[in-house]
């Protein structure tokens, strides 16, 4: 399906790590960044949509931007693409197990080609997938996590981007759960920017988001009601910048 949202609203988040050092106190910056929650979504279960970009101004290697975090049943889910070395400009998406496992409790169905899949370990773990799928920075990308359940005693899962430069979908990947018909639980959405690499340095990373969106099972959308950004803990020093822009 092709986009069919208006520009609601712009964010622009813009984190500069602090070099200042008090006495007693050694400077402090956080791996994850600034953040941005969408609450009251009185319409959520079925589906999850946001939209983010990256620019040039401040990409730097070692970035997550985070798109959509979500809860679908007992466990928690996450999706948004990733700046590495080597000009490699991918997207993740992944499922927590509900305790730590040697063998993710998720399994995929559908895989789009060249899409690695995996799993993860470090803080909890689960199965992950990465897709080198050269997102262009300065593009729009919306993402889509939608749930079905088929009657099998499972749930699946689908993870789906809208490229706003070639207006085209894709299906990147589909997760199955083990439990029957979940749900997705909340009416909050956030995104945020990471420096996922601990030994990376700490410079001016910036993230753009807009257009978060719920659906429920009857098709009827919802947005947030209201909103919260802030940075992370430690000597972040951060600008924000929200633009309302009306729908045409």
């Amino acid at each position: 399906m092709k986009s069919k949202f208006n520009t609601l609203f712009l964010l622009l988040f813009l984190a500069v790590c602090s070099l200042q050092t008090m006495k007693a106190q050694t400077a402090s910056c956080p791996s994850w960044g600034p953040y941005l929650e969408g609450f009251d979504m009185a319409n959520s279960g079925e589906l999850w949509y946001s939209e983010a970009m990256a620019d040039n101004t401040c990409k730097k290697v070692n970035t997550y931007y985070s798109t959509l975090n979500f809860s679908l049943g007992p466990r928690g889910g996450y999706a948004g693409i990733q700046y590495k070395a080597n000009e490699i400009y991918n997207n993740i998406f992944s499922m927590w197990d509900l305790q730590d496992s040697h063998v993710p409790q998720c399994t995929t169905e559908y895989v789009a080609p060249n899409t690695y899949v995996d799993g993860f370990g470090g803080e909890g773990t689960g199965l992950h997938t990465d897709n080198p799928m050269s997102w262009t920075p300065g593009t729009w990308y919306a993402t889509v996590v939608r749930r079905w359940s088929t009657g099998d005693g499972k749930t699946r899962i689908g993870f789906f981007m809208y490229n706003y430069g070639t207006q085209k979908w894709k299906h990147y990947v589909t997760i199955v759960t083990p439990e029957n018909d979940a749900q997705f639980t909340g009416t909050k959405l956030g995104g945020f920017v990471e420096n996922w690499n601990s030994a990376a340095s700490k410079a001016t990373r910036c993230g753009y988001f807009r257009n978060f969106w719920s659906m429920n099972t009857q098709g009827n959308w919802s947005k947030p009601a209201r909103y919260t950004a802030a940075a992370g803990t430690g000597s972040w020093g951060q600008k924000q910048h929200l633009i309302i822009q009306r729908s045409k």
